[in-house]
């Protein structure tokens, strides 16, 4: 590992950290479980690479992160999805259909990585890992319409998370798709190194922000919604 991979890497780590204190002591982390679960696992797994780089710093390892990675945030999209829409009849059968919609489309896509081998790292990167991160973007955005469709309030700490995931995801999308895999690693990664910083400078703003009247005006208006019987 370089040392402008290892600086960046550890750079992340600290923001991370920063993030996860921010969730446990303005207990954040019940407002969203899988992203708790997905700071946690990139904490981990960002040290193990850092500390061990001859053991872990190789690319079944990267695979496993990656994946790991993926799996969390389309945890985190349908979470939130579920969160922002589940007391609002209407809200909740239009998510239910087009997150159905969204992630059938995803994984026949995934499954359709073209290529002579689709283990064949170029085709994971530059074509598994990208469609599967676009049907994240896609849950994710559709959250944000369909609230703003029906008038679904947002809580701000998950409008936070979805705007500045949809934010980054497209940017990261875009490098895999572009480079394929086979771009210039350290071009790519310090691209890429640098905007997972600035979104997790903004996660971690959004962690240790003091809750002002919006959370709590958030709180009164859906429990309104819901007793005059939902949306």
């Amino acid at each position: 590992m370089d040392p402008v991979t290892h600086f960046g890497a550890t750079a992340i780590n600290l923001m991370c950290m920063a993030v996860g204190a921010g969730l446990i002591a303005r207990r954040r982390w019940a407002l969203s479980a899988f992203f708790a679960a997905y700071i946690a696992f990139g904490l981990v797994t960002n040290r193990m690479v850092v500390w061990y780089p001859s053991r872990f710093y190789h690319q079944w390892f990267i695979l496993v992160m990656q994946t790991g990675s993926d799996v969390l945030k389309l945890g985190i999209a349908l979470e939130l999805a579920w969160r922002t829409v589940r007391p609002f009849a209407g809200a909740r059968s239009s998510a239910f259909l087009i997150a159905l919609i969204i992630v059938s489309a995803t994984a026949l896509a995934a499954s359709l990585v073209p290529g002579r081998d689709a283990w064949e790292w170029e085709d994971i990167i530059g074509e598994f890992f990208p469609r599967v991160q676009t049907g994240a973007i896609w849950l994710m955005a559709s959250t944000l319409v369909l609230a703003h469709w029906y008038h679904v309030p947002i809580h701000p700490f998950h409008a936070a998370l979805l705007t500045s995931f949809v934010a980054y995801l497209g940017l990261f999308t875009a490098l895999m798709w572009t480079s394929g895999g086979v771009g210039d690693p350290r071009l790519v990664n310090g691209i890429d190194a640098a905007a997972y910083l600035g979104t997790a400078g903004y996660w971690a703003h959004a962690a240790w922000r003091r809750d002002g009247a919006l959370p709590a005006a958030h709180d009164h208006i859906r429990h309104g919604l819901r007793h005059a019987g939902g949306l």
